[in-house]
């Protein structure tokens, strides 16, 4: 895999792109009339969004919390994906037949496993970093898993169109990701953030 389709690949897990999607199917979820599906959407990218960033400030600015693994910077885009494509599976796969259901979750896990691969070939992050990214996404995915009511009696969403205006929207994002960079880049804000944290604290290593 060249390092443009591992760019493309590794983008699938940038909030920038799972931002626009989570909104759109998690707005859809609710106009259907299901708002457990739409919580849980909306709660584990705003979830794993706030537990990956106070990871980074802290492992940042104070230094690694097991300097043996490498750990500086856990991996968001491994977090996000878990904790979204997780979710999606989850939701997704409420009401489909067992077959489709497992599919749907080998699929996501696939999808899941290739960008924190990614992460690890484009050398953003360690493999210690990844792993931290998976299990906070992977724990944010469990959680608001947790809160899923069944669907609604007598409910059956519509999920072609609601997947294929999806697909449109993460690739528009994706384009943009590739091409002129991320949107809304904020490790840059993290770093400087953690900086002043650690400086503050007395605990940057």
């Amino acid at each position: 895999m060249n390092e443009i389709s591992l760019h493309v690949v590794t983008n699938f897990g940038d909030g920038t792109v799972l931002a626009p999607l989570v909104v759109f199917i998690a707005g859809w979820t609710y106009w259907c009339g299901w708002k457990s599906g739409a919580a849980v959407l909306g709660s584990s990218l705003l979830g794993a969004g706030l537990l990956i960033t106070a990871e980074k400030l802290v492992m940042i600015g104070c230094g690694p919390a097991i300097p043996v693994f490498a750990i500086h910077s856990p991996s968001g885009h491994a977090a996000l994906s878990a904790a979204v494509y997780g979710s999606l599976a989850l939701v997704t796969g409420r009401q489909e037949r067992t077959p489709t259901r497992y599919a749907l979750y080998l699929a996501a896990a696939a999808l899941i496993g290739l960008i924190a691969w990614s992460r690890v070939v484009l050398q953003l992050h360690t493999v210690g970093e990844v792993i931290v990214g998976l299990f906070t996404g992977g724990a944010m995915c469990v959680v608001t898993g947790t809160l899923l009511s069944p669907q609604p009696a007598g409910l059956t969403l519509r999920w072609r169109p609601a997947a294929a205006v999806g697909s449109t929207i993460m690739l528009s994002f994706q384009v943009l990701a590739l091409f002129r960079g991320p949107p809304l880049a904020i490790e840059g804000w993290v770093h400087g953030w953690a900086r002043i944290l650690g400086d503050a604290f007395a605990c940057s290593g």
